[in-house]
């Protein structure tokens, strides 16, 4: 982006991870939504793992067709074995 450039939007999210991208798409039908992340794109975050409860986040997005068609496995349930300490 050149120092031209200007940019307009309702709302600056700061932040492409989990939180931020979700924050940026449910803003996005009712604001102009900007989206910033201090990682140069590099293709597609890695991630582990969802939470059991995020499906019906995705549900209530519209997402999860999307999500299961590109054959990620749904999460039925998750289980808490233990607490780690950090020294």
């Amino acid at each position: 982006m050149g120092s031209g450039m200007r940019l307009q939007a309702d709302v600056l999210v700061l932040g492409g991870g989990p939180a931020g991208s979700t924050a940026a798409l449910n803003l996005a039908p009712h604001a102009r939504v900007l989206l910033a992340d201090k990682r140069v794109a590099t293709g597609s975050r890695i991630g582990e793992s969802l939470p059991a409860a995020a499906g019906r986040l995705l549900r209530d997005m519209g997402l999860e067709p999307a999500f299961l068609a590109q054959g990620h496995l749904p999460c039925q349930h998750t289980q808490h074995l233990g607490q780690r300490h950090c020294a």
